[in-house]
Parts: structure tokens; C-alpha cells; sequence
């Protein structure tokens, strides 16, 4: 029989504490999905707004 204190660090842990967090993976790919959600959205609306500023300096431009 192997000797406990032979053992690599991580299989000397008990098995509970080897098993993955997945709460901190959900809230991991939480935080990435809303920031890419954020990004997405601000992006969009600078696109909005540089196309409307750009129209009404267009028509600005040709009702002078």
C-alpha cells in the first residue's frame, strides 16, 4: 500500500474539495457574457449617434 505522505498535493486533498467551482464558472461566464452584451451595445449605439449627428450636419450643409 502507497504511503499517504508520498502522495502529490492535490490527491492528499479530500475529494470535495477537488471538485471544480462551478459557481464561480457560472458566474465567470455570467460576467463575460454581459460584458461582451455591454460592448455589443455601445458599440450599436455610437454607430447610431455618428450617423445621426453626420445627417444632420449633411443637411445642415445642404440647406445653407
Amino acid at each position: 500500500m502507497s504511503d499517504p505522505r508520498n502522495q502529490a498535493p492535490h490527491l492528499a486533498t479530500p475529494a470535495e474539495e477537488q471538485m471544480p467551482d462551478f459557481h464561480s464558472y457560472r458566474e465567470r461566464a455570467h460576467h463575460e457574457r454581459t460584458r461582451a452584451i455591454n460592448m455589443a451595445m455601445s458599440m450599436l449605439w455610437s454607430r447610431m449617434t455618428r450617423r445621426r449627428s453626420r445627417q444632420s450636419r449633411d443637411a445642415g450643409f445642404w440647406t445653407a
